[in-house]
């Protein structure tokens, strides 16, 4: 793998990134992650606003220079690592980072994976991923999976020129903050993963040619009528309380053994 700041496109405008920060929850109580802290621009605002600061860089010319930049601060560490094999804090954690664009959904499926104590994130990714996270112009396998956990909002569109070198794909900042209910029960979360994963598996012909596994023809009607589902949809044309509503029906299907 290479090493990120070979994939990275840095923020410039210090004054961009100190008001992205006071726009948004950081606050002193804060434990927050720093990933892929490059030059520091952004760890040099969260220092300013947090209890503390984690920045995490791969490269070692960069972080001896980030451990000189902030010697003289008591609330910042410095760890020269992979994030991807980083062991994420026990303690309740926030994450404000310009990650590096080429392992994206890495990043966000550690962060928000089974066992993470993160409870909102301000991440910058490419538009392209944003856009399949957060489930535009459709759903996705991945949106799917974990909008029942967290919402995804893009808060911010980013210029080419905020960053150098200029990158050549558009860039958003895309907040993921974890749902104070879940929208359904942790101990379904395997249900529902595998419910979801199946139906997803055959990407050809409609989803309920699927569904048949699980449910009878008249089961599947009254669903699809009920949620206001098309004959023919595929799974990507669902949309997340859709997906919530057939969930439902089919797990009360199979504990009653219907």
């Amino acid at each position: 793998m290479e090493l990120y700041k070979y994939s990275q496109n840095n923020l410039k405008d210090k004054n961009l990134v100190r008001t992205l920060v006071s726009e948004s929850s950081i606050s002193s109580e804060d434990i927050v992650l720093d990933i892929g802290a490059g030059d520091g621009i952004i760890t040099q605002e969260l220092v300013k606003v947090c209890k503390k600061v984690i920045a995490i860089e791969i490269d070692p010319i960069l972080c001896k220079k980030l451990r000189k930049k902030f010697r003289q601060y008591d609330n910042v560490r410095i760890v020269e690592t992979d994030f991807l094999g980083y062991k994420l804090p026990e303690r309740l954690f926030k994450v404000f980072s310009n990650i590096p664009y080429f392992i994206t959904s890495d990043i966000v499926r550690k962060l928000t994976g089974e066992g993470s104590k993160m409870t909102e994130a301000y991440v910058v990714m490419q538009k392209e991923a944003a856009d399949k996270f957060c489930g535009k112009p459709k759903e996705c396998l991945f949106s799917i999976l974990i909008k029942p956990f967290y919402e995804l909002r893009q808060t911010y569109d980013f210029k080419k020129t905020d960053f150098y070198p200029v990158p050549s794909v558009e860039s958003v900042l895309v907040r993921i903050s974890r749902r104070n209910s879940p929208l359904i029960n942790f101990d379904e979360i395997d249900n529902f993963r595998q419910f979801i994963g199946f139906c997803f598996k055959r990407t050809f012909g409609p989803l309920r040619k699927s569904l048949k596994k699980f449910l009878t023809y008249n089961q599947i009607k009254k669903l699809y009528d009920y949620h206001g589902i098309k004959r023919d949809a595929i799974p990507t044309d669902l949309t997340i309380e859709q997906w919530l509503g057939l969930f439902r029906f089919w797990r009360s299907v199979e504990c009653n053994g219907s």
